[in-house]
């Protein structure tokens, strides 16, 4: 049994369970006792602390009569079981109501007899000290008093219809992730109620933690409608004094992860989102945009998604920069849970994290390298290469082991703008069109863009899309030629901002039309580099088949500038003729299930290929190239700059409104039968009826077009120059006169960042849809969040963490 044990301990890495009772250790010396009713899941927990307590040098006893008693748990008191009495049940927890009638009458307070200075304390008490490796104040965990008999009845009244008005409003996060103040989602159904600290929203909290952006109407909102009030400016959070925070919860968020995956497979087989990557996300997107700088200590329900656990980690970051679960991470130790039980599952998560940064690696396999004895790629490769029984890889993983260095190092600015303008010229080629708009997307189209200034001292426009300038002549068509177009034009070997955004325009033919929006993001990868670069390209007359996506492949390829299909392990993987059936799927699925939203929609049907580009000088990099018809090109827009998280929240928002947006539109059901909004049918508001924000009823005076100018239109973006730090800007005006007349009497009330349009929308009446659909069209990413009455916010200003 030894020998098991000592072998179970080698293959996890895990230094042995100190001996009880070692001095020196934070419980050393304490002996707590653990009553045998009253507390839910009674002999699970006893059993488990039983096993952990002694790793810090104390005792779990349940014996009243234990000599060297020091603690008691008093279970905290709820509603019993219908039906059930006190005393009975299964679990240990007889179905008691807990509280002091747990305890036996020894060790309750005064009882003649009972252990001298004998310290009463709730479960919390145990749990924290074992999260948190160290003993917690007992005067923060003090029960309520013992009260007498006929208050304890009240009492147990009262709790039983607050335990009924929480069931009804409640999810409860796993793993006490969805427990305090405002809960975490647990990867449930769209559209369900979500929790608000005990059913009351705290205004004062909320106008605190959204400050300038909060309005009266913020209280109506759910919380993923309040999320999308914010701003999550990196600079405007680093400029407050909490972007310290927000990088450490990023930092477990990926550590959770690289563990199990960003979704978790459940026994009967559905996917479910990873609860604990998923509440690191929430809690850093709420500290974001937080408006005051947080400082010590943080409690459970002072922001969204603050449950107490992260609470208290964020309190120990402020404190100290780190805490106990990040540094067990980046040590490759063995964490623990909120319940404070060691996971012993989360032994190499910095290795594991490393694993998962190559190509072809997930959760799955980096556990199975770490398992096989992996420290490093070295490792990885000298076990596949070992002639007996030798680790398995398949084609892709050692085509990215071969190539790490490549692939690890990142895509900088003149990555990407070779890359643009290798596909500009690619796109001319196979389409004999000019006049194509490249979109840069991703995480790289979140930076905040360079200013006006250095963009001019660059050659290029600040805006999304612009105009490309002369470059070599695109006939020639060797990587050479369009290479020296768009690298050989930086001027030397020191390449600085400037003269990457230059390169965006380069290898296109002169006169070209073919546009490049987001040079002046380009630029500002210089200052962090991402995984890959994402394009979405689209043209506003040339009507492309199915098969244009995999002749665009063929035709890089040939030009040198993507590495062939034909090559073992590199990637090439194309995704086309899917959207054929997506209405007809959306109204299956929105029908489905009592009409609930559910998360497995097929969110992006568009045709896209995802493969290797090897640049001017032979390094191998990530791209990512989407097509997008220009009906579909502000939803794809939208959704391929993300952030995750905040296309999480405002499809959320969607579903709970009654709709549901993904990369190719807006949509709802409407007679029985899929509709496009605002093409077909009018949106829906949060309270369920129909309406027409200003400026798209259908039976307005005003023309069809409105919203975007022509230039936001050309760029896709729906965004001018960059702006100010921290500057909310408002949506366009609607060009009807009575549109303007509607929204002047609210605008002045708005806060910065809500447009006059939504203001407008919120206090009008409903209004009832007098024809089928609206003469205006979506045009651009700003005419959306004008459509559903939301603040515009730049790409730089939703990105989530």
């Amino acid at each position: 049994m030894a020998a098991a044990e000592e072998r179970q301990q080698k293959r996890q890495r895990i230094d042995p369970l100190p001996p009880q009772g070692q001095p020196g250790r934070p419980l050393a010396g304490l002996t707590v006792f653990v009553p045998k009713h009253g507390l839910p899941h009674g002999s699970s927990m006893c059993k488990l602390w039983s096993k952990s307590v002694p790793s810090l040098g104390g005792t779990v006893t349940q014996d009243e009569a234990c000599p060297t008693l020091t603690h008691a748990i008093v279970p905290a008191a709820a509603a019993p079981p219908a039906g059930s009495t006190h005393g009975g049940g299964k679990g240990g927890s007889g179905g008691a109501v807990g509280g002091w009638a747990s305890l036996p009458a020894c060790l309750r307070p005064g009882a003649a007899g009972g252990p001298t200075g004998l310290a009463h304390v709730t479960q919390s008490w145990l749990t924290d000290s074992l999260r948190f490796q160290r003993r917690q104040p007992e005067s923060d965990y003090r029960p309520p008093p013992e009260a007498p008999p006929a208050a304890a009845a009240a009492a147990a009244a009262a709790a039983a219809a607050a335990t009924g008005l929480a069931a009804k409003g409640s999810r409860r996060g796993r793993d006490g992730y969805g427990s305090g103040g405002w809960s975490s989602d647990d990867g449930g159904s769209e559209g369900e109620e979500e929790e608000w600290g005990g059913g009351v929203k705290d205004a004062a909290s909320l106008q605190r933690w959204l400050g300038p952006l909060w309005r009266d109407e913020c209280l109506e909102m759910e919380k993923a409608e309040l999320m999308l009030q914010g701003d999550y400016d990196e600079e405007r959070c680093r400029r407050i004094g909490n972007e310290e925070v927000v990088q450490a919860l990023r930092e477990l968020k990926k550590y959770e992860e690289a563990l199990n995956g960003a979704t978790l497979t459940t026994p009967a087989g559905l996917k479910r989102d990873n609860h604990k990557s998923l509440a690191y996300a929430q809690a850093a997107a709420a500290v974001r945009t937080c408006a005051y700088k947080l400082r010590p200590p943080v409690v459970a329900g002072q922001l969204p998604y603050m449950a107490a656990n992260i609470a208290a980690e964020v309190t120990d970051i402020l404190q100290t920069g780190t805490c106990a679960k990040l540094q067990g991470f980046r040590n490759n130790e063995p964490v623990r849970d909120s319940k404070g039980f060691l996971r012993q599952d989360t032994a190499g998560a910095a290795v594991r994290r490393e694993f998962c940064r190559l190509n072809g690696v997930g959760a799955k396999t980096a556990r199975a390298w770490w398992d096989a004895g992996c420290r490093t790629f070295e490792d990885v490769e000298a076990a596949a290469a070992r002639p007996q029984k030798p680790l398995k890889l398949t084609e892709h993983q050692r085509f990215s082991l071969k190539h790490r260095d490549h692939f690890l190092e990142g895509t900088t600015a003149e990555d990407v703008a070779e890359m643009a303008a290798a596909l500009a010229v690619a796109l001319e080629s196979v389409s004999g069109q000019a006049g194509w708009q490249i979109e840069l997307v991703g995480g790289s189209r979140r930076k905040r863009p360079v200013t006006t200034a250095a963009a001019a001292a660059a050659g290029t426009s600040a805006e999304p899309g612009h105009a490309a300038g002369q470059g070599a002549d695109a006939a020639t068509g060797e990587q050479g030629s369009d290479a020296a177009a768009a690298a050989g034009q930086a001027g030397g070997a020191g390449s600085s901002r400037a003269a990457a955004a230059g390169q965006a325009t380069g290898g296109l033919a002169a006169g070209s039309c073919t546009t490049i929006g987001g040079s002046s993001f380009i630029a500002g990868i210089l200052a962090g580099r991402h995984h890959d670069a994402d394009f979405m390209i689209s043209h506003p007359t040339y009507d492309w088949d199915e098969h244009f996506i995999g002749a665009l492949r063929d035709e890089m390829v040939r030009r040198r500038r993507l590495v062939s299909p034909t090559v073992a392990g590199a990637m090439s993987s194309l995704q086309y003729g899917r959207t054929r059936d997506l209405e007809s799927k959306l109204l299956q699925e929105l029908t489905a299930a009592e009409g609930r939203h559910r998360g497995n929609l097929a969110d992006d049907r568009l045709d896209h290929l995802l493969a290797t580009f090897l640049t001017s000088k032979g390094r191998h990099r990530r791209i990512d190239i989407i097509l997008a018809t220009p009906l579909q090109l502000p939803f794809g827009l939208i959704s391929w700059i993300g952030s995750t998280m905040f296309n999480r929240f405002l499809r959320r928002c969607m579903g709970h409104w009654g709709m549901h947006m993904n990369s190719h539109g807006l949509y709802r059901v409407r007679n029985g039968r899929i509709c496009r909004v605002p093409d077909d049918a009018p949106p829906l508001h949060r309270k369920g009826h129909e309406y027409w924000p200003p400026g798209w009823d259908p039976n307005d005076s005003a023309g069809p077009d409105g919203g975007c100018n022509s230039a936001a239109v050309s760029g896709g973006g729906g965004s001018s120059a960059a702006q100010p730090a921290g500057e909310h800007t408002k949506a366009p005006q609607a060009t009807a006169a009575a549109a303007a007349a509607t929204a002047a009497g609210t605008a002045a009330a708005s806060p910065p960042g809500s447009p006059p349009a939504a203001a407008a929308a919120a206090a009008a009446p409903p209004a009832s849809p007098r024809g089928a659909g609206s003469r205006r069209r979506v045009r651009c990413q700003r005419d959306i969040f004008e459509l559903l009455g939301l603040p515009w916010r730049e790409p730089y200003q939703r990105d989530m963490p």
